[in-house]
């Protein structure tokens, strides 16, 4: 089985505002698919979210027997795809202090896609070292 690497990133300017989100496929340790999404008015981690729900909705179609492994800047997005979701989500959307969480829409879709795919969420330092998760902040501005 193949391994997929996606890395994503995005960024608002306002948060709302308008924003853009990437995702970054890499191939033999080069970049090889990458696509970049403009949205007027959003929010920082809309746009975290989005990269992810469309580098999934690509695997769908172009590596559904693949391993998936998805990088992240955004620890809000790793830890709500590795665990905090599906608590939610079994939760009527609610998170521990009673209240609906934020971002439902998102969610959903992410868990929808998640759940056709073997997936791994990691979360990676931002505007680091790697040139990969370089790559898709620079895509995004």
């Amino acid at each position: 089985m193949k391994i997929i690497e996606i890395y994503t990133d995005g960024s608002c300017s306002g948060n709302p505002g308008p924003g853009a989100c990437a995702y970054v496929i890499v191939d033999n340790n080069t970049v090889g698919r990458h696509e970049v999404f403009r949205y007027p008015e959003t929010t920082n981690n809309i746009m975290e979210m989005t990269a992810v729900i469309k580098a999934l909705e690509y695997c769908v179609r172009a590596h559904k027997d693949n391993d998936i492994y998805i990088y992240t800047d955004s620890q809000y997005v790793q830890k709500g795809m590795q665990f905090r979701a599906e608590l939610w989500k079994a939760n009527k959307w609610k998170g521990a202090s009673g209240k609906l969480v934020a971002n439902i829409p998102q969610w959903e879709a992410i868990l929808d896609l998640k759940i056709q795919l073997n997936v791994t969420c990691q979360w990676v330092r931002g505007h680091s070292s790697n040139p990969f998760n370089n790559f898709a902040d620079q895509l995004c501005k």
